[in-house]
């Protein structure tokens, strides 16, 4: 009897990813004949491809993985897995380029002097990023609280990096990081204008097998009284999924003409093109949840005083 030659998965992220798949179609009871291609009439994918996907074989299209998520049931987590599955590529693709020398280490097992953000960042992807916003009656930044489900890329992940700045007032001592659930702040380096650098180390290891996204909660604390600029910015780097941002405005320190934006231009942020309302609601809150971030996009709110 021949047939096709089986063959390894190509990567670990690969069998992670194709595994996950399988059990969500599984669940949603369709058969490897079954599952739809994109648009009411493109039609099925094939049998064959369908299961060397699922075996980690054959790398999926993102348009296939969406085809999954849609499926009956939470399944957003197979993007994270996607995204693992690209890294994991790329990396593959680097080492080979370079005889089999430099590519992405092992995750940093502590901080330590002369650890760089990137060091830690690589490691690790954001499903969710919630940031919450309460505003002074003078307009102000009074603090910000952030909630971050992340997942690891590679295993033995044990720090998370977040850096923030206050443009409105940028001194020495404006900004305070404490941690509230998940972590500890392990360190925090301040520029001369009052940026920060923070590095969180997690309550327990995270890995690539890991079902669910790990979560930490901390919260920044701004020590100033000097209205904010009109605008909250939040820049996506690779493996950013959602941002889910939340202003709330004191009176009377309201805004006016409240938007959102998302632009592939840093500079067009400032006066973005293309913005769509948001609705203030009764209780000062503004809200939206911006999904599918692009790497290098511009993301956030922006009003008048």
């Amino acid at each position: 009897m021949s047939g096709r030659p089986s063959a390894p998965p190509i990567s670990d992220a690969h069998l992670r990813l194709g595994r996950a798949l399988a059990a969500v179609r599984i669940a949603a009871g369709i058969s490897t004949r079954n599952v739809p291609k994109p648009g009411a009439a493109a039609g099925l994918y094939n049998s064959g491809h369908i299961s060397w996907v699922e075996h980690g074989r054959t790398p999926p299209s993102r348009a296939l993985v969406e085809q999954y998520v849609a499926m009956p049931g939470d399944n957003a987590h197979l993007r994270s897995l996607y995204l693992q599955m690209l890294a994991a590529t790329r990396e593959a693709s680097h080492q080979r380029s370079s005889g089999g020398q430099g590519g992405v280490g092992r995750p940093p097992d502590g901080f330590h002097a002369g650890l760089s953000r990137t060091d830690v960042q690589e490691h690790y992807l954001v499903s969710r990023h919630l940031a919450d916003y309460q505003f002074a009656p003078n307009g102000a930044i009074e603090s910000t609280a952030c909630a971050v489900d992340i997942r690891a890329k590679h295993p033995g992940v044990t720090l998370y990096y977040a850096g923030f700045n206050y443009t409105a007032d940028p001194r020495r001592g404006v900004l305070d990081v404490s941690a509230e659930d998940g972590c500890k702040v392990v360190a925090v380096q301040e520029s001369d204008s009052g940026a920060i650098a923070c590095f969180f180390a997690l309550e327990r290891t995270i890995d690539p097998s890991d079902r669910d996204p790990y979560t930490v909660r901390f919260r920044v604390d701004v020590a100033s009284s000097v209205p904010a600029a009109p605008r909250l910015r939040f820049h996506a780097t690779e493996g950013n999924e959602t941002l889910e941002l939340s202003a709330r405005f004191t009176s009377p320190a309201c805004p006016r003409g409240l938007s959102r934006f998302a632009t592939a231009d840093v500079i067009d942020a400032e006066h973005p093109r293309n913005q769509h309302p948001v609705t203030l609601g009764s209780d000062g809150v503004g809200h939206h949840v911006f999904e599918h971030l692009v790497p290098g996009w511009v993301y956030g709110f922006r009003w008048s005083w």
